[in-house]
């Protein structure tokens, strides 16, 4: 998602699959899925139902549920707006009532700081209590487990975004070698390791070796 996210000056969005126990109420995800926009913007998007189809198709095929969606925002924080609120019910309502769906928000391109993690949230929308028409976000806890990182099926998962974000508009596609436009003494690929590296230094079972492999599949993808 991360990886997406940063392939564009406009948002991205995508499904996200993996798997629900209801006994101990954890959400794993372990699957992401890029879709197509139907029109997209520094500040909106929209997603093609036919690019949505063929992703969930995607995702139970290789086993795994669907759990929810994900999008960027590319210079803003990952705070879900109207429209936002509106699209995770639609997607909840597609999934189903009596099953699991988050929304993650992610923003690639934060005003804090340019070598930082990108920062994100895990939502879903629910009705406040007492407010019979009101829906409202929840944020939720996650926590990064890496016990059964493939790094080679990651990489390669990492190519196929790539792949796709070749399709991206000239003028939205991020060019990975050029100066990052809020840091000029780094590049697009700089801002992205950086917030990789940070990202896996929370997984414990990620060590130096394994980190530094990641890494750099990641920079030479970005560089290809």
């Amino acid at each position: 998602m991360d990886l997406h996210a940063h392939t564009s000056t406009a948002e991205v969005m995508g499904l996200i699959g993996g798997y629900w126990n209801p006994d101990s109420k954890i959400m794993t995800i372990l699957r992401y899925v890029p879709c197509r926009n139907i029109a997209s913007s520094a500040t909106h998007c929209d997603m093609c139902p036919i690019s949505q189809a063929k992703a969930a198709d995607m995702i139970h095929d290789e086993g795994f549920n669907i759990l929810g969606w994900f999008h960027s925002h590319p210079t803003f924080a990952p705070e879900p707006s109207q429209q936002d609120l509106d699209t995770q019910l639609t997607v909840q309502q597609w999934i189903g009532h009596n099953k699991p769906c988050v929304g993650v928000i992610l923003s690639p391109f934060s005003a804090h700081g340019a070598l930082i993690a990108s920062p994100y949230r895990c939502l879903i929308v629910a009705k406040k209590h007492n407010f019979e028409d009101q829906f409202v976000p929840y944020k939720f806890k996650v926590e990064l487990i890496s016990s059964n990182l493939d790094s080679k099926y990651l990489l390669g998962q990492a190519w196929n975004i790539m792949y796709k974000a070749s399709n991206v508009p000239e003028k939205s596609r991020v060019d990975f070698k050029r100066a990052y436009f809020l840091d000029q003494s780094i590049t697009f690929c700089d801002k992205f390791i950086s917030s990789v590296k940070m990202h896996l230094a929370k997984c414990s079972d990620v060590n130096k070796t394994e980190c530094d492999k990641i890494t750099q599949g990641f920079a030479n993808i970005c560089y290809s």
